[in-house]
């Protein structure tokens, strides 16, 4: 989630009214690592290549599809990982 779209969500949390609960601040959409990479790499314009190395006891895979967000407070990422990336590289040039 690109920290604009954090900001927007956390603005909305403070004026909101009512029950207080824990929200998830994901971006609902799952993300491997190799796709972080070939994403960081198409838009910073390199090319690289990804190895993987080592055996792992077990498949772990972390995603949120909480939608209180979206739902209660009508808060949604709005900046793809893409465009963010783009926004991280202009600023830092």
């Amino acid at each position: 989630m690109h920290v604009d779209d954090a900001v927007d969500g956390f603005l909305e949390l403070v004026k909101a009214r009512g029950a207080r609960l824990t929200v998830d601040f994901a971006s609902g959409t799952p993300v491997s690592i190799n796709d972080i990479v070939a994403t960081m790499a198409s838009t910073l314009g390199v090319e690289v290549t990804v190895r993987h190395e080592g055996t792992v006891a077990e498949y772990i895979e972390f995603r949120s599809a909480d939608t209180t967000m979206r739902d209660r407070f009508g808060v949604a990422p709005k900046i793809s990982f893409a465009d963010g990336l783009k926004r991280l590289s202009a600023f830092l040039s």
